[in-house]
């Protein structure tokens, strides 16, 4: 079992100028994503990103999750930037968030998932098969 203080690899992003949005002639900024091998618990993974101007990977449609899961399918567990900023009173943990602070508008957890089973499940890593879970 895992929990946000388990080493594992991650999946992080940045984006060109530094900044999510759509440019002046309508084209939308894409991220770069890039899988880091370097086990680190999740903060310390996030506090990577950030020192080098990204953020831990978000996802906010189906296509994002299948283009992550290409990523990460024959991967080991893999962190992703979902938290639910430590609220383990919330009822199914309603209060996700990305790290990168845009909204969390796709869901895709794996049966049963989030349950906090062993406390200290307040964030997202995807699995060999591409499922988000915890």
């Amino acid at each position: 079992l895992f929990s946000c203080w388990s080493v594992l690899p991650f999946l992080w992003e940045i984006h060109i100028g530094g900044h999510t949005g759509a440019l002046g002639n309508g084209a939308s900024l894409v991220p770069i994503v890039i899988f880091d091998e370097t086990p680190r618990s999740w903060a310390d993974a996030e506090f990577h990103c950030q020192s080098l101007g990204g953020h831990l990977a978000s996802v906010h449609s189906w296509l994002e999750s299948i283009f992550l899961k290409a990523l990460t399918f024959d991967l080991p567990l893999t962190w992703i930037g979902g938290t639910d900023g430590g609220q383990p009173e919330m009822s199914q943990y309603k209060s996700w968030s990305w790290t990168d602070g845009s909204g969390f508008n796709y869901q895709q957890w794996a049966e049963g998932m989030p349950n906090n089973s062993i406390g200290g499940e307040l964030c997202i890593q995807m699995n060999f098969g591409g499922t988000v879970i915890h």
